[in-house]
């Protein structure tokens, strides 16, 4: 009997932490059922977490009401679906980074999603549409590695993260290591023209031996054939003796002149070759050239696709604080797009629970419990209930806490910590630009090929493009500063057209058959991209979004229940610039903190004990699923 109560613990422990019975699955028995009165949880936002959140905790025996503004589900993971066509292409959401051990590799098994394996090559094309060298590209590549663990040495190692009182960005850190290594270059071209000098310098004294000991040869022969001369005509023995061994002098000096010159052409020589040989390893004039540095500002432009803001605002201390806890192995995309992704996970049970084009006008919370108001068209509307756990993007919850009218309205304000870890967390921008054409022009072998810009200012302005199917469809990146799409559409398609033009030449046709273009950053209900710990900021942020709000009580301070919760990529310290789907800390967090509820109390057969420890406060890692933006 302490066995099989010891194993139904465990059981319970896995289920609620996301290790078992995530997704779609068939359950073997009804619903669980809580000990005490079925609470109901108002989730708002239906983007992946909202959509994670409502199946885990209607699957944990909440009664559960999702609001969501749009006309659509998804949130920041959209799919294009062209009008006719089966051709798609994802507006956000796109990449699984990473298969080995990823519970969303089980969930595309569920929902019968066929994956696509992601090849990593990305050849890059100068900005005149040539192939850039392979090897220039690796070795810019690995000069891209090296700063980049440089800087993560001086920051996590050294501990150095700030000069002066000045916080420390990715763009501080990185110019810092490259004017170093542009210092050291020169340091060695330094070195490099002073041994050239000396080399000079001793050719220059040998060459002077040289004349030397030639002019010495020549004066000591010309002396030597006077003095065969002489001797035979000097009839006095003294006389015949004297020039005699005179001769002799000149002899033994001009074989060691001669010697000497010999030695000293040697070393000429010598020298010479030394010299040669230096002249093949002259050091660079500079560290990275023009042309060097903007295949770096291509990697650098990837990392502020990757990190979701741009390396002067990413702080040099946190902003790889999520690199442990990456998934490894092969990406992959969804053949059908992330969107069929999500709808398939809405499965029939919880459809009815869903309300959309609901627009979140204000979350009020007191010690009762909290009430929504949401407004559909023109209609107004009340939902009440025990908790709201809010799902919307950090660059909404920014509009709200600024008290914007287009942005849910907390009632009463959120505390003063909150609100400031929602104004110092960063939201940044991402965007893309869709090409559809009637036939593929390019390597359909290729997921991905690079494209070098004119300057680092618009180093991320269509820097990659993505066919990561056969469809006849292209998806140009637009990352940091260039995110920040302002001209027509029909300028930012005729750019994107210009450079396929010097890519692929005749091949290319004049236009796309259709073109999308995101804008992210004017979506009322996104507001960006996704978080990052912005420079002079804490990694705790997250920790602290993800912290529970409680209710105000009447002396002002906000120690009454447990009533608003906080869910999506800006609360995972681990995941951020992610979308967090089941797995994730979202929906254990209103469990665990509820009353007589299955991530708060050990389990016993269907219906949840109410003795035992809690055991929500384990601290054990959960495993959440990413889809990377």
């Amino acid at each position: 009997t302490g066995d099989r109560r010891f194993v139904r613990r465990i059981h319970g422990f896995l289920q609620r932490y996301g290790f078992i019975n995530y997704g779609n699955f068939h359950r073997l028995a009804s619903a669980l059922v809580l000990t005490s009165k079925r609470k109901r949880v108002i989730i708002v936002g239906a983007g992946a977490a909202g959509i994670a959140a409502l199946k885990q905790l209607h699957f944990f025996g909440f009664e559960v009401v999702l609001l969501e503004a749009r006309k659509r589900l998804g949130g920041r993971v959209h799919t294009y679906h062209q009008k006719d066509s089966s051709v798609v292409a994802d507006l956000g959401a796109m990449v699984v980074t990473g298969i080995n051990g990823n519970p969303i590799v089980t969930m595309m098994r569920q929902t019968q999603c066929t994956p696509v394996r992601i090849t990593p090559d990305c050849p890059i094309y100068d900005e005149y549409g040539k192939l850039v060298d392979q090897r220039k590209d690796e070795l810019v590549a690995e000069a891209f590695k090296k700063i980049g663990d440089t800087a993560s040495y001086i920051a996590h190692t050294l501990g150095v993260t700030e000069i002066n009182g000045k916080k420390l960005s990715i763009a501080d850190a990185y110019n810092n290591i490259l004017e170093m290594l542009e210092l050291r270059m020169q340091r060695r071209r330094l070195k490099y023209w002073q041994i050239y000098e000396e080399i000079l310098e001793k050719m220059k004294q040998v060459q002077n031996e040289i004349t030397l000991y030639k002019k010495s040869a020549t004066f000591l022969a010309e002396k030597l054939r006077s003095s065969d001369g002489s001797i035979l005509h000097t009839l006095d023995p003294e006389s015949r003796l004297e020039q005699d061994i005179l001769r002799r002098c000149y002899k033994r000096d001009l074989g060691e002149a001669i010697k000497r010159y010999d030695a000293a052409r040697e070393r000429f020589r010598n020298l010479e070759t030394t010299l040669r040989n230096l002249k093949k390893q002259e050091p660079s004039e500079v560290y990275m050239n023009q042309r060097d540095r903007r295949l770096l500002d291509f990697h650098f432009a990837n990392l502020e696709y990757v990190s979701g803001g741009t390396l002067e605002k990413l702080s040099l201390q946190h902003f790889d604080q999520d690199d442990e806890f990456q998934f490894t192995g092969s990406h992959m995309a969804i053949r059908d797009g992330y969107g069929d992704f999500l709808t398939r996970l809405v499965t029939s049970d919880v459809t009815p629970m869903i309300k959309q084009n609901a627009v979140v006008e204000s979350i009020k919370y007191d010690q009762k419990g909290v009430e929504v108001q949401y407004k559909i068209d023109d209609a107004v509307n009340t939902v009440d209930g025990d908790v709201c756990l809010c799902t919307v993007p950090l660059g909404v919850l920014k509009r709200s806490v600024s008290e914007y009218s287009d942005a849910p309205k907390f009632e009463p304000p959120l505390p003063e910590a909150t609100v400031n870890a929602i104004h110092e967390m960063g939201f940044g921008n991402f965007n893309k630009v869709v090409l559809i054409f009637s036939r593929p022009f390019w390597d359909v072998t290729q997921n991905y090929f690079g494209h070098l810009n004119h300057s680092r200012a618009s180093r991320g302005e269509m820097f990659m493009f993505t066919a990561l199917s056969k469809a006849p469809v292209l998806i140009a990146m637009m990352a940091g500063e260039a995110a920040n799409l302002e001209a027509p559409n029909e300028v930012i398609v005729r750019k994107a057209m210009n450079v396929l033009a010097n890519i692929f030449g005749s091949a290319c046709p004049k236009g796309p058959v259709e073109a999308v273009i995101t804008r992210w950053h004017k979506d009322p209900f996104a507001c960006g991209a996704y978080a990052y710990i912005p420079c002079g900021s804490e990694g705790d942020l997250s920790d602290v979004l993800a912290e529970p709000v409680r209710a105000q009580m009447d002396g002002g301070s906000y120690t009454g229940e447990e009533r608003v919760f906080f869910a999506g990529e800006h609360t995972s310290g681990r995941y951020p610039a992610s979308v967090q789907t089941l797995g994730a800390d979202d929906p254990r967090a209103v469990a665990g903190r509820a009353a007589s509820c299955p991530a708060a109390r050990p389990v016993i057969g269907r219906r949840w004990n109410a003795d035992g420890p809690p055991m929500a406060n384990l601290g054990l890692a959960a495993r959440p699923v990413i889809i990377m933006i």
